[in-house]
């Protein structure tokens, strides 16, 4: 459903969880990780829904740079909505 040029930006999202997640492991703070990479996307064009660090276990928003971690994204592009996520 989504249109040529949306197709070349898609893998914009996936990119930038990698990135982030890199960051994370580099000990950056988690809001300012993600406050950057929401703005990263939505000046791609993606509307953001969340872009969040959570406990892998509880699902639970982390605060903290502890214990088994992901990343966890929904976005819209277009009107498709791309949802993923990533170990930390």
């Amino acid at each position: 459903r989504l249109t040529t040029e949306k197709r070349q930006i898609a893998p914009t999202l996936f990119e930038e969880m990698q990135d982030a997640a890199t960051l994370l492991q580099l000990h950056h703070a988690i809001a300012t990780v993600e406050k950057r990479s929401i703005a990263k996307l939505e000046a791609k064009g993606f509307k953001v829904d969340y872009f969040s660090v959570v406990n892998a276990n509880t699902m639970q928003k982390a605060d903290k740079l502890e214990g088994e971690l992901r990343l966890v994204v929904a976005a819209w592009l277009g009107n498709v909505r791309l949802i993923d996520n990533v170990a930390v």
